[in-house]
């Protein structure tokens, strides 16, 4: 008997020979299951020169009626138009469906080195039933570039001043790059006494992540 339905009485007149007769089911307490829609994973990754990211979105433990469920891509340190192409949609699944479904999201190859830089996926409004389980991916975009520290080097090879100028500038460019932070010393010497003819010796340089001033 199957589950969830009651039998129906009925009676069979055994004088008539052959009779057909009808059983008829009624259910009393139908079990229902719409099924969880979900993440197939709540992180990945992907070379930046791969192209696209699929990610998987399953349903699971539950496949009656039509169900549907609403997913957006949105900005973390990668930006949408370029770092990759943003996203919105529904996925939808008929009775008894509970195949997985796939977002695709292109992504831009950036000619130069960013670093490694996330962005995230979300389902929302789950509809005709169905619930969410794994809701969000975080996606973080693998850069493919090698970083360019960049050169540090004097502006000129030579400088002079007078005893009445009170100071001497020395300008230090960082050029040909600036990706992660740098540092350099400097140390003065030569014919010129120090404490008598100048002050300050030795000291350090720093640039940031991305600082190229002089």
């Amino acid at each position: 008997m199957a589950e969830g339905y009651e039998p129906q009485e009925f009676q069979v007149d055994t004088r008539a020979g052959s009779v057909n007769t009808t059983v008829a089911l009624t259910p009393t307490n139908p079990i229902v299951n719409y099924g969880q829609l979900q993440f197939a994973v709540d992180v990945a990754d992907v070379k930046e020169d791969k192209g696209a990211l699929n990610l998987l979105v399953k349903r699971v433990d539950g496949s009656d009626g039509d169900v549907s469920v609403a997913y957006a891509t949105t900005d973390g340190s990668a930006l949408a138009g370029s770092d990759y192409t943003p996203q919105t949609g529904i996925l939808t699944w008929s009775n008894y469906d509970e195949g997985a479904k796939t977002i695709s999201v292109p992504i831009f190859d950036e000619p130069d080195y960013e670093g490694n830089e996330t962005f995230s996926v979300t389902l929302s409004n789950p509809a005709g039933g169905a619930t969410l389980g794994i809701s969000q991916v975080t996606v973080s975009i693998v850069d493919n570039d090698d970083p360019k520290p960049g050169q540090l080097q004097f502006s000129a090879p030579t400088y002079s001043a007078s005893e009445g100028d009170s100071t001497l500038n020395l300008t230090v460019t960082r050029t040909g790059g600036n990706n992660g932070a740098v540092s350099v010393e400097y140390l003065v010497n030569g014919t010129a006494l120090l404490g008598s003819d100048y002050t300050g010796d030795s000291g350090i340089l720093t640039w940031a992540n991305g600082d190229n001033a002089n």
